[in-house]
């Protein structure tokens, strides 16, 4: 017989053999016993948690004959022919490979015919959001009118790309990431039935970079044994998957912490030339961060939390510019850097602030500067409450404020001087079906720039959206096929022709007042007749974006 990978070799065959998913198995065990299951069933969730294998134990519980508290007997011909994917009643279709109307019609014409062995038809549809929405709309008839002998059981890792009417027809159960406790214990108990040794930590490494994922950490393991000849140990597994050796974590760290940035790019480059990924390294860095800051460890104890936390910041901003960028290699050198200039600043250190708290001499001379600062504030309040400032200009305003940021001022506020209310919340009310058909046009890059947007100012002819990342709405302002891509999906959906402008979400209060100040009391403050019939700034602002959006302080 040949090789079977471990995966499918110590694939669950009872409900209660499955890792995790505690909610699911007991839902669909007491449905099993009362015989009231569903007729369509939607499992959404990782990879490897478990979805393909639980439909395969659903479809054998409520087919088996001697079924008991739910659980299939697995020694029953029904049994031993689902498990071996040979019946003819349980059908496994790959929606990936089938994802026509013409596949899911001819589901839809056999699913009225009676099964022959079994007493359920069952339908176990995976990757089910690869259909097409022809096929989509072919499934749904059958869902409504379903015969009373068919189950379906749609799995998918993105539920958002399934149609509602499809969801609303189905019972929905989320898969959960395992555990790194679970994976290890499962992870032990294959060993052991293989007879091979292992090293603890080995295993807890194999389940911390499988990120919840079962098959996946059950690939690593079976790479491991093969690899290792009588023992998986933690260095054969950080060959396998490419991982970072801790002594290299921090001989890296230790550069950082000793300002030598030279050596420390150098020591990344020999990463690199030993194969191992920019990604990895930087996932490894961030980790190694937080051990330290969760388990205080001695190479960092010398450090405040502080700075660990502004570290630990400036690698995740890295990651995120990472997941754009075809040449990964700069950002991790321009990170290095970075983190070398944060650790030279002695107001992080404990040595530091235990000699500022312990000089009296420092305490008195910031002091002295507090004061002095005091007094200015002091003289600027009067100068400035005996002399009233002119009004603002708006054109140096605008020079200012358009110095290093994503987006440009005068273009907003072009905008927002034709801002409508019933334009922005029509907009708003769209947004999610904008989001929506970028992910149906396997766009995942723009759907990724908007996943955190929103609109917050529209014209007949022009919008304003806010993102909250900066580098999102940067892009989105600097790259003109991108940004004419989006604008063409929102006139579509809007039906006529619209421009739009990216703001920060860090940006976006500040420019409305300032929107406020320069063009709206300005404007008030003409003449006392234009203030009679004129709105107020208040009035503007909230028929600008919406009364809901608006918060006044005084």
């Amino acid at each position: 017989m040949s090789y079977k990978a471990l995966y499918r070799t110590y694939r669950p065959q009872t409900f209660d053999d499955v890792v995790g998913q505690q909610h699911v198995k007991k839902t669909i065990k007491n449905a099993v016993m009362a015989k009231r299951h569903a007729h369509a069933y939607l499992f959404s969730g990782p990879r490897g948690t478990g979805k393909t294998s639980i439909a395969k134990i659903f479809a054998k519980a409520i087919n088996c004959a001697h079924s008991s508290d739910g659980e299939p007997c697995n020694d029953c011909n029904t049994c031993i022919s689902i498990t071996n994917n040979d019946h003819q009643d349980v059908l496994e279709i790959d929606a990936a490979s089938n994802n026509g109307v013409d596949e899911i019609r001819s589901i839809r014409d056999k699913v009225k015919y009676a099964p022959v062995e079994c007493k359920y038809k069952v339908y176990i549809i995976d990757e089910v959001h690869m259909l097409t929405t022809s096929a989509f709309n072919a499934l749904l008839k059958t869902l409504e009118e379903p015969p009373s002998h068919a189950v379906f059981i749609l799995a998918t890792t993105e539920p958002h790309k399934i149609p509602k009417t499809i969801i609303s027809r189905c019972q929905r159960f989320d898969f959960k990431a395992i555990s790194e406790a679970d994976m290890i214990d499962r992870m032990e108990f294959i060993a052991k039935e293989i007879g091979i040794q292992y090293q603890m930590e080995a295993l807890e490494y194999i389940a911390n970079i499988a990120e919840g994922g079962m098959r996946d950490s059950l690939g690593i393991l079976d790479q491991a044994i093969s690899f290792s000849e009588d023992k998986i140990s933690i260095e054969s597994v950080i060959d396998i998957v490419g991982g970072i050796q801790r002594k290299q974590l921090e001989a890296l760290f230790n550069f950082i912490q000793s300002n030598e940035p030279k050596q420390a790019i150098e020591l990344y480059h020999q990463l690199l030339k030993e194969g191992k990924e920019s990604t990895r390294l930087v996932h490894e860095m961030l980790f190694y961060l937080r051990d330290a800051l969760v388990f205080d460890t001695h190479d960092f104890h010398h450090i405040e939390h502080e700075m660990i936390f502004d570290m630990i910041n400036a690698i995740d901003r890295s990651m995120q510019s990472m997941r754009h960028s075809v040449n990964t290699s700069v950002h991790v050198e321009v990170l290095i850097i970075k983190l070398v200039n944060l650790m030279s600043e002695p107001k992080k250190t404990k040595s530091t602030s235990i000699e500022n708290n312990s000089s009296p001499d420092r305490h008195d001379e910031e002091l002295k500067r507090l004061y002095k600062e005091l007094e200015t504030m002091k003289i600027s309040i009067e100068r400035i409450t005996s002399n009233p400032s002119p009004k603002p200009n708006l054109q140096s305003k605008s020079k200012n404020n358009n110095i290093k940021k994503p987006y440009s001022q005068e273009k907003l506020f072009e905008i927002l001087k034709e801002a409508q209310k019933e334009q922005l919340n029509r907009l708003t009310a769209e947004w999610p079906h904008i989001i929506e058909t970028f992910h149906s046009k396997s766009e995942s890059g723009l759907a990724t720039l908007l996943h955190k947007s929103s609109p917050v100012a529209a014209s007949p002819t022009k919008v304003v959206i806010k993102f909250e990342q900066d580098i999102h709405c940067e892009i989105v302002n600097k790259d003109d096929q991108k940004r004419r891509f989006i604008e063409q999906h929102i006139s579509e959906v809007l039906g006529r022709e619209v421009v739009m402008i990216g703001v920060p979400d860090s940006e976006w209060l500040n420019a409305r007042q300032r929107y406020i100040d320069i063009y709206i009391k300005n404007n008030n403050d003409h003449s006392t007749d234009e203030k009679k019939t004129e709105k107020s700034p208040h009035e503007e602002i909230i028929n600008i974006v919406g009364e809901d959006n608006v918060k006044f302080v005084d």
